[in-house]
């Protein structure tokens, strides 16, 4: 696994993790969603408060690290992150 790819995956299992815990899902449900949609997903739940940085910040910090096309990609359905628990 490229330092790229543990990048990316670390994010989504930080991201799949805040969002299931907030809707009580697992994080498996969110396996075809992209980070980027994830992201704007943890914001519409969370975003009216200071719990969370802005969102400009945050994705932009996230595309910085992965890159646009990473950020909006669909997972691939044969890589998409194990649930760990």
């Amino acid at each position: 696994m490229t330092n790229q790819e543990n990048i990316v995956r670390e994010i989504r299992k930080a991201l799949e993790y805040r969002v299931a815990t907030a809707i009580k899902i697992e994080r498996a449900d969110l396996a075809a969603m992209s980070i980027g949609e994830i992201l704007n997903f943890l914001f519409c739940l969370w975003g009216q408060t200071n719990s969370l940085g802005g969102y400009g910040a945050s994705a932009g910090a996230i595309i910085q690290l992965i890159g646009e096309e990473l950020f909006w990609k669909k997972p691939d359905k044969e890589l998409a992150t194990p649930v760990i628990q």
